[in-house]
This record gives C-alpha cells, sequence and structure tokens, in this order.
C-alpha cells in the first residue's frame, strides 16, 4: 500500500531490475513522508560512462547483458544521485565502497573461474 513503510533496503540487486529507476519510483510509493531508501548497488566508473563509445563501456555493456544487468542501469554515481532527486528524494548521500569491495569480489570471481569453465570469460575483465 502507499506511504505504508518507513525504509525500502535493497543489497546488491537494485542494478539488476528492470529497471532501478522504475524500482525508486515504486518505493518512493510506498515510503512514508520522511521515510529513507538504502542501496548498496553497482554504478559505472565515469571512465566507462563516458561520452561516445569506448572499449571499457563496450566490455562493460557486454559483462551486464551476461550478468543480466538491463543497459538503462549502466550509469554513473552522479546520474543515480539525479535521478533519486528527480523523485521525493531530498538528500541523497552515496558512498563510493570500491577499494573496500571490488579485490574481495575479483578474487571470489577468479576462484570461480578455476571452478567452472561458465566463467572463465567474466574473471580476467576483473583484475
Amino acid at each position: 500500500p502507499t506511504a505504508s513503510v518507513d525504509c525500502v533496503v535493497a543489497v546488491d540487486c537494485a542494478y539488476h531490475f528492470s529497471t532501478r529507476y522504475d524500482f525508486m519510483k515504486s518505493a518512493e510509493n510506498l515510503l512514508k513522508d520522511g521515510g529513507s531508501i538504502a542501496l548498496a548497488d553497482v554504478v559505472l566508473n565515469k571512465k566507462l560512462r563516458g561520452n561516445g563509445l569506448s572499449v571499457g563501456r563496450s566490455l562493460a555493456a557486454v559483462a551486464a547483458n551476461i550478468l543480466g544487468i538491463p543497459s538503462q542501469n549502466l550509469v554513473s554515481a552522479d546520474e543515480l544521485k539525479a535521478n533519486l532527486k528527480t523523485l521525493s528524494f531530498a538528500e541523497v548521500v552515496i558512498k563510493d565502497v570500491t577499494d573496500e569491495v571490488m579485490l574481495g569480489f575479483a578474487e571470489h570471481m577468479c576462484n570461480k573461474a578455476r571452478r567452472s569453465s561458465g566463467f572463465g570469460i567474466i574473471a580476467p575483465l576483473l583484475i
């Protein structure tokens, strides 16, 4: 029901939704006045999101397709923040935790690649 919850939490999943923006609009409708949304999400590095077609952006698009991430969700942190501000989310705080997360994730993917040929294409992209 509309305006029925104080907080919406989405951990490591919103970038898979079709689309993340539609999810945020739905969350906005569910939240009571003064409610919050908390996301642990993935956004593109500014270098990958830059104008024009770059090799990095192309690889990101291929990886996103393999991982089931809709292309509309390939946005930078600045674009995500702008999207949230077009809704009623007044105070938007984004914290980059790449350094705390990606090394462990890359190691995990490499270990998976060693055990399963299905990840053999993706793992080298992460290192």
